[in-house]
């Protein structure tokens, strides 16, 4: 065992010998399946896409050509036939090369998305321009895979992240009561706002989530006015280290006045009651006006909703929330 390990070492050092007088003493060496040529192999199935897409086009630029020609049938086309020009079997033999040449492209990106476990791209085009996505994400995405935590980073998406190549899809699923607050928002009074939201629906949740799910023009009503029901996750640390677990929550219909903490909304209230001081009402009689017109536009399109939308069958299930069902299984 000893001299076969001495053999190996001398092997060993023979062959780094020779890669050494061969490439010289910076030559630097990547695996086949590292990070890397991963990513080189990623770039090189878009550009063959984009070669396939303008192959695939002019195949059919070249047939509708062909089926005009034949349609129009003219005297020029009948002489040049007698005459004997060669130019129809040169487009069979031009229309063959790209039909090879869309075949081996086709041949060589699925054998490349096999071998490099790649996602196939697929082209689009933006604004009149074609351009290619890897396996249905942005160009700028990482490579994500499905678990049971929903879409979650590979070993190559972390290291398209990690080397500033991709940036990370950063989706908020938790609470939408408390997301986080944007620059389009006030800050003391989002946080006062909900505080509001919140003891109104902890006195009234009960008779709130009554009337979302009543029948005609004032559960229409209840509907464009309450936020809708909604399932949220949070994320629960593992004390003893594990992978961290997502518990699912839900949110029956309920009062939400953060929209009115909107710097935009502000800015339109400023405007509304500045107009109105200006002709002559109070600051009292503008906010009395204002209700009594979102009163009327709302009653107004709940009664053309039930007007105009038809009744929902008795075998939809779309409006049943998921809470709901529950509660009736225990109960």
């Amino acid at each position: 065992s000893i001299l076969a390990v001495e053999d190996r070492e001398g092997v060993y050092s023979a062959a780094r010998a020779c890669v050494v007088e061969l490439e010289g003493q910076g030559a630097k060496y990547s695996p086949v399946f590292g990070n890397e040529f991963r990513q080189v192999v990623g770039e090189l199935l878009g550009s063959a896409e984009r070669a396939n897409g303008a192959a695939s086009e002019m195949l059919k630029e070249i047939g509708a050509t062909k089926g005009k020609g034949e349609a129009e049938w003219t005297l020029v086309g009948l002489v040049q036939w007698l005459v004997g020009g060669g130019g129809g079997s040169q487009d069979t033999q031009e229309v063959e090369e790209l039909r090879k040449t869309v075949q081996h492209l086709t041949a060589s990106l699925t054998s490349l998305t096999e071998v490099f476990s790649l996602a196939v791209p697929r082209g689009e085009e933006v604004d009149g321009v074609r351009k290619v996505v890897m396996g249905g994400r942005g160009n700028n995405e990482p490579e994500m895979m499905e678990s049971d935590n929903g879409l979650v980073l590979t070993p190559h998406g972390r290291w398209q992240v990690v080397q500033g190549l991709a940036k990370p899809v950063i989706r908020y699923e938790g609470d939408p009561d408390i997301s986080p607050i944007t620059h389009g928002e006030v800050v003391w009074l989002v946080r006062m706002l909900y505080q509001t939201s919140l003891w109104c629906n902890v006195k009234w949740g009960v008779a709130l989530h009554t009337a979302w799910g009543r029948g005609g023009v004032l559960g229409r009503v209840a509907r464009l006015l309450l936020a809708p029901p909604q399932h949220y996750f949070t994320v629960v640390k593992s004390i003893s280290g594990g992978p961290a677990s997502r518990q699912l929550h839900r949110h029956n219909a309920r009062i939400s006045l953060r929209p009115l903490a909107s710097k935009k909304v502000l800015l339109y209230m400023t405007v509304y009651f500045a107009l109105l001081w200006l002709v002559g009402y109070s600051f009292t009689g503008s906010l009395f006006l204002l209700l009594v017109l979102a009163s009327i536009m709302l009653f107004a399109t709940a009664s053309l909703q039930y007007l105009t939308q038809p009744t929902p069958s008795l075998l939809d299930t779309s409006d049943l929330v998921l809470g709901d069902l529950d509660d009736k299984k225990t109960n």
